[in-house]
C-alpha cells in the first residue's frame, strides 16, 4: 500500500517525504494536497498569456468522407482535436447554435480526429449527412484549439 502511494505522489508532482502520515490502522494515508490549474499558458516567446476554454454547439455537414491525414493535413489547415489525431473528417458549418466559433457559418472546416467511429458514433459518415456537434475550444495564443469534440445525437 504504500508503495501504491508512493507513486500517486509522484503521479501528481508531490514527493513522498513529509506527504505520508501514519494513521491509527496498519496502512499509511497521504496528506491532503491542493493543486490549482495554472492561469496562464507559457507562449514560444516565453511570455505568459491567459488560457480561456468556452464550450461551443454547432451544427455542420459532412463534405467528404473522413480520410487518414496526410503530413499536408498536418500544416495547420485542418483543426486538431485531442491527442493522436490521425483522421480528417471535413465538414460545412450550418450554424453556430451556442457559444463564439473561430470559423464562420457556411464555411467548410477541416478537423483532425482520432477515431470517424467515435466522433461520428457508429455512424459510417454518409456525404452530406448533418450532425449537431459539442466542442471545448480553448483559446491560449495566436489559434484556438479544440480540446473536445463530441457528436450529440438528435433525438
Amino acid at each position: 500500500m504504500r508503495a501504491l502511494v508512493w507513486i500517486v505522489c509522484l503521479l501528481i508532482g508531490q514527493g513522498c517525504r513529509g506527504n505520508l502520515k501514519e494513521s491509527s490502522g496498519a496502512s499509511p494515508t497521504p496528506s491532503t494536497v491542493t493543486a490549482s490549474a495554472p492561469t496562464s499558458a507559457p507562449t514560444l516567446s516565453g511570455a505568459a498569456s491567459t488560457t480561456q476554454e468556452a464550450p461551443l454547439v454547432f451544427r455542420a455537414t459532412l463534405r467528404e468522407r473522413p480520410r487518414l491525414a496526410t503530413s499536408a493535413d498536418a500544416s495547420g489547415n485542418a483543426w486538431s482535436v485531442g491527442i493522436d489525431a490521425r483522421w480528417i473528417v471535413v465538414m460545412q458549418i450550418d450554424e453556430i447554435v451556442t457559444g463564439a466559433a473561430p470559423f464562420e457559418r457556411g464555411s467548410t472546416q477541416a478537423f483532425r480526429i482520432h477515431s470517424p467511429a467515435q466522433l461520428l458514433r457508429g455512424d459510417e459518415g454518409q456525404v452530406g449527412s448533418g450532425y449537431t456537434f459539442r466542442a471545448s475550444v480553448v483559446t491560449a495564443g495566436e489559434r484556438p484549439r479544440f480540446q473536445t469534440l463530441v457528436r450529440i445525437v438528435d433525438p
